[in-house]
């Protein structure tokens, strides 16, 4: 919706917020832990090596572009499906690119829960410090929201030491990650309003514009959050989806 609006509209208030979980952050990070996940001692899988190399943000932040293709080539044409670091390295090399300030990415051992959240808060500081979201608010807003999950785990990890192997850690992460949302700032007073529908019950404008409220979204359904089966509602007066 925002990417479709008409350039006379000059402000707009969004109350929502975007969901973390549709970022370009959270996106690399799932490639981070597939990488480490799939790796065999210290080699690493032909597809998470094209997957992180030719990433958005570390494509920006190692200033290249387009290079899926290029990695993928070269990945086919000396038939590597795994690789240790020096092979990466000289993959990057082929293509112009220095892996030197993310080689730890690539570590020779497998990493436990503790060194794959130092990590992850090695990565998050270096596009900190490297800028490359100085344009893009709604990624520097993300990676914010990610320092913060990665914060979390690591205070309750070297707290209570619960997280054994990186499978549960996914496991914890996803589901706080699906639960966050990048906040986007704006005035409630003058613009276009753009409004969750439990948002808008006590207030009152001239026009409203109802969006992507298909059958199946308003009404929901035939489905209801209860235990109650629908013939108990209907001989006691209860409540069943007709009333929606």
């Amino acid at each position: 919706m925002l990417n479709s609006l008409p350039q006379k509209v000059k402000t707009a208030n969004i109350t929502m917020g975007f969901p973390f979980s549709n970022t370009d952050t959270y996106a690399l990070s799932l490639k981070l832990f597939s990488l480490q996940q799939r790796r065999r001692g210290n080699t690493f899988y032909h597809q998470d090596i094209q997957s992180i190399l030719s990433d958005q943000l570390f494509s920006t932040f190692l200033g290249t572009s387009n290079i899926h293709s290029k990695i993928e080539k070269i990945l086919y044409a000396e038939h590597i499906i795994y690789a240790p670091y020096d092979t990466i390295s000289s993959l990057g090399q082929k293509i112009g690119i220095d892996l030197s300030s993310i080689g730890f990415i690539f570590g020779e051992t497998n990493p436990t829960p503790d060194d794959f959240l130092q990590m992850m808060h090695r990565i998050i500081q270096l596009l900190y410090d490297s800028n490359v979201l100085e344009s893009d608010n709604k990624e520097r807003e993300a990676l914010d929201c990610f320092l913060e999950i990665v914060n979390h785990l690591l205070q309750i990890q070297q707290q209570y030491h619960f997280i054994e192997n990186l499978s549960v850690l996914l496991k914890i992460y996803t589901r706080l990650a699906q639960r966050r949302s990048v906040a986007f700032y704006g005035e409630p007073l003058s613009g276009l309003q753009i409004l969750g529908v439990l948002e808008t019950r006590n207030l009152d404008f001239k026009r409203v514009i109802l969006l992507s409220a298909n059958e199946g979204v308003l009404p929901s359904g035939r489905s209801f959050n209860s235990l109650i089966p629908y013939n108990l509602k209907t001989a006691f007066g209860l409540p069943t989806f007709h009333e929606k």
